[in-house]
């Protein structure tokens, strides 16, 4: 018998896919100098562009709702999977700048240490926020100063010729003998 039929038929007797691979190590254990090919990781799969909707696609109006909502149902599943793709990409795209930028800022600037706590890969997020608060605290201050109980001075507005309390005796008389 040849030695590849050997290897096959102790293959064949593995019970488990755990069986099988340890059979296999074994046997490139005992013969370390045999090349060995060694197969490249797949990229995950891409998702494909979403799909126009599909309609009309059953006779009976009974049945056309529910077939419409399960083609729905798919697409929309699709779709999700691509968004969560595409943000996935962009991630990784974001992590590896980010990552860049960290390598070229320690090898391009060896004076600075990492001693004194200042870090460019993490800027902080007080640093970030400064405008953001000083906007909402002058936004708070005007709102307060609405709300608040301060003794604010009454604007006084002169009385108009119209207002009830200008009104003469005889312009209510007029009004009386009008009505």
């Amino acid at each position: 018998m040849p030695r590849e039929n050997k290897e096959e038929e102790e293959e064949q007797k593995a019970r488990t896919a755990y069986d099988l691979i340890r059979m296999r190590l074994d046997r490139l254990q005992k013969n370390i100098e045999k090349p060995v090919s060694i197969p490249q990781r797949r990229d995950s799969r891409k998702p494909r562009p979403p799909p126009d909707f599909v309609r009309n696609v059953v006779g009976s109006s009974a049945a056309a709702g529910s077939a419409e909502f399960h083609i729905f149902r798919n697409n929309r599943k699709r779709e999700m999977d691509r968004q969560r793709y595409k943000e996935k990409m962009k991630l990784l795209k974001n992590k590896k700048k980010r990552k860049e930028v960290a390598e070229e800022s320690d090898d391009g600037d060896p004076g600075t240490s990492e001693e004194d706590g200042s870090s460019d890969e993490q800027p902080n997020k007080n640093e970030n926020t400064a405008g953001e608060n000083e906007r909402k605290s002058s936004e708070n201050v005007s709102e307060t100063g609405k709300r608040s109980n301060e003794a604010v001075e009454p604007t006084q507005t002169p009385l108009s010729e119209n207002s009830p309390e200008h009104s003469t005796k005889e312009e209510s008389e007029n009004s009386e003998n009008i009505t």
